[in-house]
């Protein structure tokens, strides 16, 4: 077996999402190397920003700096710089100095640490947004499909956790995919309003550029756009303190934290569902859902999706707080919060969409269960339609009603002593139910139970879900594999 992302240093701790749960994309979006990569991609950014500008950079200095951008970083010397210094950016900064002696420490010339190190994680957010996004797209066209071929299957009600009127499986597959497409939406939005935290100095004031530009504070706009344009953003945001706003990390973790409950949701369901025997997750040839009962296929995926959404769901609070906990321009406790609920709320969010994905591809209808569920309980559900035609037909609703819960209590007896259901036999036997005999084959056809859930699955998929997942048309049809 090839070892690659998922070798690990057994003596350590390591974190669950890096062996068994997230995909590679994400852990290497949230790697050391992306980090400080792209730490020297901003430095070389305002590098090229000055050259254009004609303030005190060379094209040779920038373009040492851009050749050097592909090579692997010397950790061990930085590790060095770290513990000498007592301070991570400039011993990256060093580092990449050593790299690049034409510009040396002129490259972090007139920047704060958050020049760097915000503007990065701007960067490497948005990145892992995207590819949230693409995996939200590719969850909903998974179950899009399940819901199309079963969209006329019917299937048992649930309210209260107790049998309901039928709905059919296509229909309330749609409900997953009507909040999944709320969620695919809010990334949208929250991806559009991304900018760069810009170069604004220690409390965001532009004072050391503004002084490069001899005060002229429309040449200071026009680099910092620049800058923005060659990291891949439009623009920067407008006000900064040392820090963006500590909001925009909330705003981040709230979507990620409701695609948590989301899926948590649906994984309630599955779980429910494979309680039923209806509707089971997949299930490998050598796969043992009990280490000591044999017969067992617990619903494992669904329980774990459950379990990483409700940590998911409550990083939200440590965003909140880290927000709302900094004073004036920034206090730094900001720093290690950070560092530990941004690639957490990722990495978490990233893991339950890989976990749906695996579900949504292969799930497993047991039709015959269905129709035997069905078949128990259907009866009790005609007891709506028999009391509006009874009422129709001129009948006390009360009378009616009191009738009609004494049979279905009856009928419920009998099946909770082992028999089957004789709700229809009850009511055909009783004469005051002789006003509409005629019609009670009609009232108890099970065809009729699902009032427009076909049409409004149908036009869901149709209207709705198909434009909405159509700009991620190339990336869809990609199947998710789980090792564990």
């Amino acid at each position: 077996m090839t070892q690659s992302l998922r070798a690990l240093d057994r003596s350590i701790y390591q974190s669950p999402f890096v062996e068994r749960y997230a995909s590679d994309p994400m852990l290497k979006l949230l790697s050391d190397d992306t980090k400080f990569k792209t730490w020297r991609q901003v430095w070389a950014a305002v590098a090229k920003a000055r050259m254009v500008m004609k303030a005190g950079v060379t094209s040779d200095q920038v373009d040492e700096m851009y050749l050097r951008l592909p090579d692997a970083i010397d950790y061990e010397m930085a590790r060095e710089f770290e513990i000498r210094f007592g301070h991570d950016v400039v011993a990256h900064q060093r580092t990449f100095a050593t790299e690049c002696p034409l510009i040396g420490s002129l490259m972090h010339d007139l920047l704060t640490s958050c020049d760097v190190t915000d503007n990065a994680d701007l960067i490497i957010i948005r990145d892992c947004l995207v590819l949230i996004r693409e995996k939200v797209a590719r969850v909903i066209f998974h179950l899009s499909t399940f819901a199309h071929d079963q969209a006329d299957v019917s299937v048992l009600g649930y309210t209260h956790m107790k049998e309901a009127s039928l709905v059919t499986v296509g229909k309330r597959v749609c409900g997953w995919l009507r909040d999944l497409i709320d969620i695919l939406t809010e990334l949208d939005t929250v991806i559009a309003g991304l900018k760069l935290r810009g170069i604004r100095g220690p409390t965001g004031t532009q004072a050391g550029f503004l002084s490069l530009f001899d005060g002229d504070h429309t040449k200071v706009q026009e680099a910092e756009l620049y800058f923005a344009a060659e990291l891949g953003f439009e623009d920067c945001y407008p006000i900064t303190g040392q820090t963006y706003s500590r909001l925009i990390d909330a705003h981040v973790v709230s979507v990620l934290s409701k695609l948590g409950a989301v899926v948590k949701n649906i994984g309630w369901d599955l779980r429910f569902w494979q309680h039923l025997n209806e509707v089971q997750e997949p299930f490998g040839d050598e796969h043992r859902g009990s280490s000591a009962m044999p017969f067992k296929k617990n619903p494992k995926y669904a329980e774990r999706m459950c379990g990483i959404g409700r940590y998911l769901m409550f990083l939200f609070n440590s965003a909140l707080d880290t927000y709302a906990d900094q004073v004036f321009e920034r206090t730094l406790d900001d720093s290690v919060c950070r560092r530990l609920f941004i690639p957490e709320a990722f990495l978490a969010a990233d893991s339950v969409l890989r976990i749906l994905q695996y579900i949504a591809q292969s799930p497993i209808v047991n039709l015959e269960m269905i129709q035997t569920n069905l078949k128990r309980s259907l009866p009790l559900m005609a007891t709506e339609r028999l009391l509006a035609s009874m009422v129709e037909a001129g009948k006390d609703r009360d009378e009616a009603y009191t009738k009609l819960q004494t049979h279905s209590f009856a009928a419920m007896k009998r099946m909770m002593s082992g028999g089957d259901n004789n709700f229809a036999q009850l009511v055909s036997d009783d004469p005051f139910f002789a006003p509409i005999s005629d019609r009670l084959s009609e009232l108890f056809d099970p065809s009729t139970f699902t009032g427009a859930a076909v049409q409004l699955t149908n036009s869901f998929l149709e209207t709705v879900v198909n434009p909405a997942i159509e700009p991620y048309t190339s990336i869809l049809d990609v199947r998710e594999e789980l090792a564990v």
